[in-house]
């Protein structure tokens, strides 16, 4: 009989200790899968401001490349403030369904959340001010970074939602009661709530699409775009050419 005992619990400490590390495997791909859509859009913003730059050496500014910087940071700031609030939801979680939790784990939660918290405030604080300075126009570079975030917490909030769906039916409906699905739970919450905000954002720059579209057919240069004095300047060398070959 004690050995029934001695190897029920020795089955059920492994069992744990197995959804322990799938647990944190989960939130090793979140992490990781998160950084992408930054990545995406700082490379697609960095070949919008150097595209075509042999022939408009004039043109470039290094603002442009700020711009790409901080929607990176912000996009990179922003993945890692949503790994520290799925571990604090996790935290809840577990405290709700009275399963034991590590407090060393809490502070580290608040640790993840508040420095991703402070680079992206930093940046958006220097975003907004360069741009005040500069007059520069941000309207592709911030659909950019809207549709790709959109895109990647759409995909993990279904993911997720799906997952913690079966496991909390599975976890109430189980003869024998599994581990707390906790953390595809605390996941999923979060994600979700992200998600809403990024496609109502997106929702948004939809509806401001065409006035624009309108601004941009009466002249006014859109984001990273050669205005028409650029155009100028960069076709006055060929003129002159073509003039010292007639003469």
């Amino acid at each position: 009989m004690a050995k029934v005992v001695s190897d029920s619990v020795l089955g059920s400490g492994l069992l744990q200790r197995q959804n322990e590390g799938v647990q944190e495997m989960e939130l090793l791909l979140l992490s990781s899968v998160g950084v992408i859509p930054s990545v995406i859009t700082a490379v697609a913003l960095l070949y919008l401001v150097t595209r075509g730059l042999p022939q408009r050496r004039g043109s470039f500014s290094v603002v442009k490349a700020f711009f790409a910087y901080c929607y990176f940071m912000i996009g990179l700031s922003t993945v890692a403030t949503v790994v520290g609030l799925v571990m604090l939801a996790n935290i809840c979680c577990k405290a709700a369904l009275e399963v034991e939790w590590i407090r060393n784990d809490l502070w580290l939660a608040f640790a993840i959340t508040g420095m991703g918290v402070l680079v992206c405030v930093l940046h958006l604080a220097g975003k907004r001010d360069v741009r005040k300075r500069t007059g520069e126009n941000l309207t592709t570079a911030r659909r950019m970074y809207v549709t790709w975030m959109t895109f990647l917490f759409g995909f993990s909030s279904f993911v997720s939602l799906t997952i913690a769906v079966y496991q909390l039916v599975h976890y109430y409906r189980a003869p024998i009661v599994p581990a707390a699905p906790t953390t595809e739970t605390a996941m999923a919450m979060v994600l979700v709530i992200v998600w809403l905000y990024y496609m109502f954002r997106l929702r948004r720059e939809a509806s401001r699409g065409d006035q624009a579209e309108a601004l941009t057919s009466n002249g006014k240069p859109g984001d990273f775009q050669t205005s028409a004095p650029e155009r100028a300047r960069e076709v006055e060398p060929a003129s002159d050419v073509r003039q010292a070959g007639g003469q």
